[in-house]
């Protein structure tokens, strides 16, 4: 895929290919009287890649992660302060690598869950 302009946020890589950095995402579903939702938590309009962008709550995985569904539920917890029970179903969904012609890449994993009752996002 060849990328002609790059994203908001994003930038073109001239030289070498960026390594991508593992993380990992977690999509929280639940039923409403109204439909299924959705949970997306606001990005920090501040932040150089992707400022403001409404996305999946999710991040790079960290070294004391046990695997890719670990990250996203930590991710999870400290970006939305919703924590799963232990035995939740996590579901593998997905997986996107960032393009190698941008700067900064991530090697994504995706995870699919349900909301515990009661969760309410802060």
């Amino acid at each position: 895929m060849r990328v002609d302009r790059p994203h908001p946020g994003e930038e073109l890589n001239d030289g070498e290919v960026t390594e991508p950095r593992q993380a990992a995402s977690l999509i929280l579903l639940r039923d409403s009287p109204e439909g299924p939702e959705v949970l997306l938590v606001q990005r920090n309009p501040a932040q150089r890649f992707m400022g403001g962008a409404w996305v999946f709550p999710g991040g790079a995985v960290h070294a004391e992660d046990t695997d890719h569904a670990a990250a996203g539920v930590r991710e999870l917890l400290e970006e939305a302060g919703i924590a799963l029970p232990a035995g939740a179903e996590v579901v593998s969904w997905s997986r996107w690598i960032t393009p190698e012609e941008v700067k900064v890449r991530f090697d994504t994993w995706f995870f699919v869950a349900e909301a515990p009752p009661g969760a309410e996002p802060t």
